[in-house]
């Protein structure tokens, strides 16, 4: 019975690791996913600006049962180069629209944007679709010994259709 004493707390703190581990892998994977099948519904069609947010409002869908309203946000950016140019300083942030205020990475609309996931470069009159998620993860068990991480994605789509420099109605 002595044995079970010595062994229980450590079999306790492995399998709660393992649990934490595995619970951060699977939020990654969701975040992961979220900026993937959001801006890929978005560069399908022009889109409105009511639509455009309900397409970011999904990302809560997605990241379930992790609680997106609380400790996520998502912004969608278009990124233009204008004029029939190679010249990267060209790109422009045409429009942005945030859910839970996220502020992208990239700048605000009208600015060169920084930080391109992949060093990206928009040529010659192209647009794309940068859309970012975040997630505060706070450890469930762990909590008082690590501070909570800020999980980020980000995606790159081209526009299916258009330009989509701006939104529809606008």
């Amino acid at each position: 019975m002595s044995e079970f004493a010595l062994i229980a707390p450590v079999a306790i703190l492995l399998f709660s690791g393992i649990y934490e581990i595995s619970n951060y892998i699977l939020l990654n994977n969701k975040v992961i996913r979220a900026a993937g099948v959001v801006g890929d519904m978005i560069s399908r069609q022009n889109i409105t600006r009511p639509i455009l947010t309900a397409y970011l409002n999904t990302a809560s869908d997605v990241l379930q049962p992790f609680d997106f309203n609380t400790n996520g946000s998502i912004v969608a950016s278009q990124v233009q180069n204008v004029g029939l140019t190679t010249d990267p300083a060209k790109m422009t942030i045409s429009w942005q629209q945030s859910v839970n205020g996220a502020s992208s990475k990239l700048g605000l609309p009208g600015q060169f944007p920084a930080n391109l996931p992949g060093n990206i470069t928009v040529i010659q009159d192209q647009t794309m679709i940068v859309t970012e998620v975040y997630y505060s993860y706070k450890p469930l068990i762990f909590a008082n010994f690590f501070p909570p991480t800020i999980l980020y994605r980000a995606s790159v789509f081209a526009p299916r259709t258009g330009s989509m420099n701006t939104l529809v109605g606008e």
